[in-house]
């Protein structure tokens, strides 16, 4: 699946996508705070300047160097001095000598026994989960180890619908009246990225690729019909609806990462353009406001086209976080988030830029997810945190666009999340927890 991109989330219809983004996307994201790299010292690596480094200072006793000695063709400025003994403590191994050099960048000194401490540093958080949502499992199926694996959106009835892939399978849920979950599964040898829509009847139309084929369904648990579109075409990874004419627009990528525009006519007639040769990466959010397609992307840097009288015009905006998700209100603002701390609000050639959080509960935010409240305000949910700690799921809201933003915590060790609102201003987000599962939540 997709980056799980939500759009048209002011009404209760529902557009969205999905992808398999792989963990090099968290590795760009949390650079500054990623897995231990080659030649990087961990948070556990901290010398406590007693003497020689000893098991109790967390480093290895073989790499200190006598008081006055240095390694073979290494010189004693690569190292950290001042040990109270005048002993230099090595932090890392890897050269054929069995020392490494370069380490004293990332160090501070000045503690109060000349120590140096690393200050790339996960530090564990001790902020707790809000306790105003409620949650529950869809079911007890294992899902794709992806950053993005699930969506969630609403229907006109109220009802929450999830989309959410396994190894073999794409499953969708609806929750029934009763609070009880009805599952349809999509077995499929397909690419793990898709489009899906919820009409204005509550129909649900979902498009996702098969060995180059591209497949659709739409309809109900119980009651699904579809078709395919010839091979070559464009595979699908974000979706919107338009009610007036029954059309459905596909955005997608053609090969591997050109980007591309399909639509399905009312009877079922699919035609597909490239809209740029410029290789972008595969997230894209799709949006349709009277009559205009905005389609956000990033390719290199965030991109917005508008698709106007059938010609595409293509603008790139501020920042260059990736796995963009577009919204809009019903005055036909655009909302634009991306994996920055920023929103990012306008219309075509007019954005202005807001943090929508600070990087006190994390360093910086990956695979965010936008609402737009049809009552006023916005939500979003994205992940920040240390890699290392694992990433938590957040919750920012705010009345309006430069209002005043609250953040909470969702969940610990969330693999991502996704937020869709409904027509009475309710919030809802799925996410994939700690074992793997697909949780479905709602405030409100």
């Amino acid at each position: 699946m997709k980056p799980t991109f939500m759009n048209e989330k002011i009404l209760t219809p529902y557009s969205g996508a999905l992808s398999n983004i792989t963990m090099i996307i968290l590795c760009y994201a949390f650079a500054s705070c990623g897995p231990a790299l080659p030649n990087e010292v961990t948070a556990s690596e901290t010398d406590t300047g007693a003497g020689p480094a000893t098991a109790q200072d967390g480093l290895s006793t073989t790499n200190t160097l006598p008081t006055g000695t240095s390694p073979t063709g290494i010189s004693t400025s690569d190292f950290t001095t001042g040990n109270p003994d005048g002993s230099t403590t090595v932090f890392t191994t890897g050269n054929p000598d069995g020392f490494t050099t370069g380490f004293t960048t990332g160090f501070t000194t000045g503690n109060s026994d000349t120590s140096t401490t690393d200050t790339n540093q996960c530090e564990p958080d001790n902020e707790m989960p809000s306790e105003a949502w409620t949650w529950e499992m869809i079911a007890d199926i294992e899902l794709l180890d992806d950053i993005d694996s699930i969506d969630v959106g609403i229907d006109p009835q109220g009802r929450a619908h999830a989309v959410f892939i396994s190894e073999s399978a794409i499953h969708h849920a609806r929750r029934e009246f009763d609070n009880t979950w009805t599952l349809s599964e999509f077995p499929a040898d397909f690419d793990r990225q898709l489009g899906w829509a919820i009409d204005a009847d509550g129909i649900v139309h979902l498009a996702y690729d098969s060995q180059g084929e591209l497949h659709y369904f739409h309809g109900e648990p119980g009651a699904w019909s579809g078709d395919s579109a010839p091979k070559g075409g464009c595979k699908p990874s974000s979706m919107v609806i338009d009610d007036m004419s029954g059309t459905v627009h596909v955005a997608g990528y053609i090969g591997e990462d050109l980007l591309c525009y399909a639509e399905r006519s009312f009877m079922g007639a699919w035609t597909v353009e490239l809209i740029t040769n410029q290789a972008f990466h595969r997230g894209t959010s799709i949006a349709l406001v009277d009559e205009v397609i905005h389609l956000a992307y990033y390719g290199p840097g965030t991109q917005v086209g508008h698709r106007i009288n059938g010609e595409w015009q293509l603008e790139g905006l501020a920042g260059s976080g990736i796995d963009p998700d577009l919204g809009h209100d019903s005055n036909g603002t655009l909302y634009l988030v991306h994996s920055t701390n920023s929103l990012l609000a306008g219309t075509q050639g007019n954005w202005e830029q807001v943090a929508f959080t600070s990087d006190d509960n994390g360093i910086g935010t990956s695979i965010p997810s936008i609402a737009v409240n049809p009552r006023g305000g916005l939500h979003v949910v994205y992940m920040a945190g240390c890699v290392d700690l694992g990433l938590n799921l957040y919750h920012a809201s705010a009345s309006s666009f430069d209002g005043v933003w609250n953040n909470e915590m969702l969940v610990r060790n969330s693999s991502t999340g996704q937020v869709a609102v409904d027509a009475t201003g309710g919030v809802h987000v799925a996410h994939i927890n700690s074992a793997g599962r697909p949780v479905y939540g709602k405030k409100g």
